[in-house]
């Protein structure tokens, strides 16, 4: 069995890279004519936080050779949000000054109702703490931390949850919802059947369609290469 180092090539195309709100940055290109395929890791980070109105797009360009020649578009706007967001902050969460009876924040299909007092059983909250402790009763593959009326919420184990969050204010309420996301992954698979004849190189762009500024870090993975070593076990052998 081949060591995965054996089968795919891990390159650096975009190193960390802060990105102000309406800005946006290209990697370098990486030569792919080896490889059949190529996936592109997009990572975004955001202390104050990407809204959900707000968008973080990449695309994967191609050209001629790794100074970049004639690029052009081969995957276009594929948008980050929306996607795998690893951290998000529900704020406002104060009873009384913030959230009303009636209001509901659904994470992951799973809506809960602001209430008048804490029931998980009957998915209901009354302020962060009461949040915190219906997310842990109903979704226990995410950890929930509330401080100070602001409640992030994140994988309990790194790498094996996605989080989705909707909020909705009751008609009467004076909420403003706002919750953001603060980590975020994103992926584009790209293979060699889909490079125009007379490209070999790839790289990826990063669009911040935020207020806030973003870091931006991408990897290509390159696999299914054409040629692969080839190995030759030899058992021992001898004559006593």
């Amino acid at each position: 069995m081949n060591l995965l180092s054996e089968v795919l090539k891990p390159d650096i195309a975009l190193v960390s890279l802060a990105l102000a709100g309406a800005a946006n940055s290209t990697s370098r290109y990486i030569n792919l004519k080896e490889f059949r395929r190529a996936l592109i890791v997009v990572g975004i980070h955001s202390a104050a936080g990407i809204k959900a109105t707000e968008d973080v797009t990449i695309k994967c360009l191609e050209a001629k050779d790794g100074g970049g020649t004639d690029p052009q578009d081969l995957i276009k706007d594929v948008k980050v949000e929306g996607l795998v967001k690893s951290s998000i902050v529900v704020t406002d969460l104060t009873a009384g000054t913030g959230i009303d009876a009636g209001d509901t924040i659904t994470i992951n299909d799973v809506t809960f109702t602001c209430a008048g007092a804490t029931k998980e059983d009957d998915l209901e909250f009354a302020d962060a703490a009461g949040l915190v402790s219906c997310i842990e009763a109903h979704l226990p593959n995410l950890a929930a931390v509330n401080n100070a009326g602001v409640v992030t919420i994140s994988a309990a184990e790194t790498g094996f949850a996605t989080i989705t969050l909707t909020e909705a204010k009751e008609g009467g309420s004076g909420w403003t919802p706002g919750g953001y996301t603060t980590h975020a992954m994103a992926y584009v698979e790209v293979s060699a059947s889909q490079i125009t004849p007379g490209f070999s190189h790839i790289a990826v762009n990063v669009a911040n369609g935020a207020a806030a500024n973003i870091d931006a870090v991408a990897f290509v993975v390159r696999g299914d290469p054409y040629f692969s070593p080839v190995y030759q076990a030899v058992a021992a052998y001898g004559l006593v």
